[in-house]
């Protein structure tokens, strides 16, 4: 991951540049969305959000399972917190999420 995510950054794929879709399922294990994957992929982040993602095994194959917090409106934008590992204060990325509760870092 750390690999791919320079690759990325360094805009050899224009397409790629400034944008990593990483999910860590696990120590060992992180999914790669940035090329292909689901439409989950662009849930935003939000320090309110109004769901949670869990990793769930099925048939053996870990999967990313988003669950409501709550009643989530019709044209609501889904979001979940994406729990980003805390920071030095100069690489800390900025929270745009405007809730209520906003942290002001993603990480």
């Amino acid at each position: 991951a750390d690999k791919r995510e320079i690759e990325y950054q360094s805009g050899k794929r224009q397409q790629y540049k400034s944008a990593c879709y990483f999910f860590k399922i696990g120590k060992e294990h992180i999914i790669d969305a940035t090329r292909k994957g689901g439409i989950a992929r662009f849930i935003n982040h939000s320090c309110q959000p109004n769901c949670v993602a869990k990793v769930i095994s099925v048939r053996n194959e870990k999967k990313v399972v988003f669950f409501a917090e709550r009643h989530i409106n019709p044209g609501e934008e889904i979001t979940y917190d994406y729990h980003f590992n805390r920071e030095d204060e100069g690489q800390r990325i900025p929270c745009f999420c405007r809730s209520r509760g906003c942290r002001r870092y993603l990480n």
